[in-house]
């Protein structure tokens, strides 16, 4: 009994190991240029967008701070993107990280709304942008992040560039986040209720 013990339990030290250094080495959670796209590193944090005095220059990743009397946070961040000529591909807009609620508008137009009853708290987003809403020259991106004030908002740098490229990436680490997370949860269960067998 104390062999079979000793073996799942040198077992699931080695797989927690195992699994910490494939973390560590795939590095999923780094957030970085992709060659090909635009990277947003900065926004404009904006207490009134129809009056630019208002926005101050925040760099990404964003971290809300909060109120005592705060029980919900609503912040909004703008950023500029120029462009010499209007891609013909279909472009995307490509969120790797954030946290709770968003909303997405590109020139005024809104390409993205959270229904109230759904969170996507640090999952990837990716949300397509037609050629026609995109101007020569200055584009706005405008973001309204809304969550509870108990856990705070976040925005990590994001990208905006060809769909089929940004898509690449967005399934890359949303296969890989969620996919490792739920298989190793999965196989710690599996080596618990065996260690609870023996036991």
């Amino acid at each position: 009994m104390s062999g079979r013990l000793a073996w799942i339990s040198v077992t699931m030290t080695l797989w927690v190991a195992l699994l910490t250094g494939l973390i560590y080495a795939l590095n999923i959670g780094r957030i970085s240029p992709i060659e090909g796209a635009r990277f947003i590193e900065s926004m404009a944090l904006c207490a009134d967008r129809a009056h630019p005095s208002t926005c101050t220059d925040t760099p990404l990743p964003y971290h809300s701070t909060r109120e005592p009397e705060d029980r919900n946070l609503t912040r909004t961040l703008v950023a500029r993107v120029t462009f010499d000529t209007i891609p013909e591909a279909v472009q995307a807009l490509y969120f790797p990280k954030f946290a709770d609620s968003i909303t997405v508008a590109l020139n005024g137009e809104t390409l993205f709304v959270l229904p109230a009853d759904v969170r996507l708290w640090n999952t990837p987003l990716l949300i397509s942008v037609p050629p026609a809403l995109l101007r020569n020259g200055e584009n706005t991106v405008a973001l309204t992040l809304q969550g509870p004030a108990s856990e705070g908002l976040e925005l990590w740098q994001f990208h905006i560039g060809p769909h089929a490229l940004l898509a690449q990436a967005y399934s890359t680490r949303l296969n890989l986040g969620l996919g490792i997370g739920r298989f190793s949860m999965g196989l710690m269960g599996v080596l618990a209720a065996a260690l609870l067998l023996i036991w």
